[in-house]
């Protein structure tokens, strides 16, 4: 749905470098979902056309990032992110984005790092919230996981895989009755979750 509102908005003004970067995030996007190598392809082409309107943007080189990590390009993505930070310190995505990088690399302490510069800078965001929260699971820290998870189901108390992440958390910190609780309240909110049904009964 979003794809052909993008291709508007380019149409409409093809002079903007921030128009062709949402174009080609959302192709990369679709790529990560798909792994079609056309949508690969038209994100490289959008991304090109908004670097040649603005290089020096921040956006530019979130998107370009994003589209390095999901072709499990790391190093480049940590490249492409470190720039855009260069452009705008307080960019709370790309602190957020670079936090992933780091976390697929297994560079966990590089990852909390950078996931808590993103809260500092994007206090009101709960995606920074929840990638903490699993970066902490990850490292069997389960009293910070059921901290930032919380902070997940406060900020997104509508969003059933805020309340499924939490129910993560507390079974892996022993909480069993209250895991249960929140496994429950994410199947009621998101019925067709086949993630959320398996993992209930799995634990």
């Amino acid at each position: 749905a979003a794809l052909p509102l993008l291709l508007r908005a380019v149409s409409a003004d093809p002079a903007s470098p921030l128009t062709w970067a949402r174009l080609a995030e959302a192709h990369a996007r679709e790529y990560s979902l798909t792994l079609a190598s056309g949508s690969l392809e038209q994100a490289k082409t959008a991304l090109h056309e908004a670097q040649t309107r603005n290089p020096d943007l921040a956006l530019v080189w979130v998107v370009s990032g994003r589209i390095n990590e999901f072709q499990g390009r790391y190093e480049a993505a940590e490249s492409d992110l470190r720039r855009a930070l260069e452009i705008d310190p307080r960019d709370g995505d790309a602190w957020r984005r670079l936090g992933r990088v780091y976390k697929q690399n297994d560079r966990f302490a590089e990852s909390v790092v950078a996931f808590r510069r993103a809260i500092e800078v994007q206090p009101d965001y709960f995606l920074n919230y929840q990638d903490l929260c699993s970066v902490d699971g990850e490292q069997a820290i389960y009293n910070e996981a059921v901290q930032q998870c919380g902070k997940v189901v406060q900020l997104a108390p509508d969003l059933g895989y805020a309340h499924f992440a939490m129910a993560v958390a507390l079974f892996r910190h022993g909480d069993y009755t209250e895991a249960d609780s929140e496994f429950l309240r994410a199947i009621a909110l998101d019925p067709m979750s086949a993630t959320t049904i398996f993992t209930r009964a799995f634990t």
